[in-house]
């Protein structure tokens, strides 16, 4: 038992320090824009983590004004891997477009600047960084998959539900 609470300990600290260390790096950096915005590492949503090993902190950049409506999650950073995986422009320009069929309101400039300065701060820290590209985000299905596969996912709940409806009203019809 007392192994267990030092690991959640251990990886609750790593993980502070890790948003720590990158929101103190990026607390200057503005990125302009339709919204200005600045680099947030939120905590995942979810009531458990397996003791932080599977726990993702998002790396947000998020809007000053408070509204979510123009925050872009560009990546995520896993303690437990010690690693961090963001999209490039590209990637989220592609994300963008299939989500709001509108370009990105991000200087490239800017947010290449930021992934540079990113990388080298985490693999300096013996993280492992990886940036997605457009191609590779294709590849992974995007929005659009994601779109698809509910909706299969729902036709099949449908069809099972109604299978058993139609059964049950079989069963009590030849009693």
């Amino acid at each position: 038992m007392s192994y267990e609470r030092n690991a959640i300990t251990a990886f609750a600290q790593a993980t502070v320090a890790a948003r720590d260390l990158i929101e103190t790096k990026f607390a200057s950096t503005a990125f302009t824009g339709a919204a200005p915005r600045r680099v947030k590492v939120d905590a995942p949503m979810v009531e458990s983590t397996g003791g932080g090993k599977q726990a993702r902190e998002s790396i947000v950049l998020k809007a000053e004004s408070g509204d979510p409506a123009h925050n872009i999650a560009c990546g995520f950073l896993d303690i437990g891997l010690r690693a961090c995986e963001v999209r490039s422009y590209a990637a989220l320009n592609l994300l963008h477009r299939q989500r709001f069929s509108s370009a990105l309101d991000l200087h490239q400039s800017e947010y290449d600047k930021f992934l540079g300065e990113l990388k080298v701060l985490l693999e300096g820290e013996g993280f492992v960084f990886k940036v997605v590209e457009a191609d590779e985000q294709r590849a992974r299905g995007g929005p659009e998959a994601e779109r698809r596969s509910g909706t299969g996912a729902m036709f099949a709940l449908g069809l099972v539900a109604a299978l058993i409806v139609v059964g049950l009203v079989v069963l009590f019809a030849l009693r």
